[in-house]
């Protein structure tokens, strides 16, 4: 049986890096029965996929790629696009 790839995991909100990343440090302590429907959802996609890390400066990672957040992409786009001197894909 040939091996499923993953789906790619988009860009993530601040908040929700922050609880992904509050998770995986061990100091994510919301009770239960006060979670809310945002916390939820990303505990179930942490469960659901295991390939989640932080590396040594602390940044998430996701199959050991650096995950984005949704208000630093433009930064990140310009930044990419300036270290590449315009030059890539169009």
């Amino acid at each position: 049986m040939p091996v499923r790839k993953r789906k790619q995991l988009t860009c993530l909100t601040k908040a929700k890096y922050d609880i992904i990343v509050a998770k995986l440090n061990g100091t994510f302590d919301a009770p239960i029965k006060k979670r809310t429907l945002e916390q939820v959802k990303c505990l179930n996609l942490i469960r659901k996929r295991k390939d989640f890390t932080l590396d040594e400066r602390g940044s998430l990672l996701c199959g050991g790629k650096q995950v984005l957040i949704k208000e630093d992409l433009p930064r990140f786009v310009k930044n990419t696009f300036l270290k590449n001197k315009g030059c890539g894909q169009r």
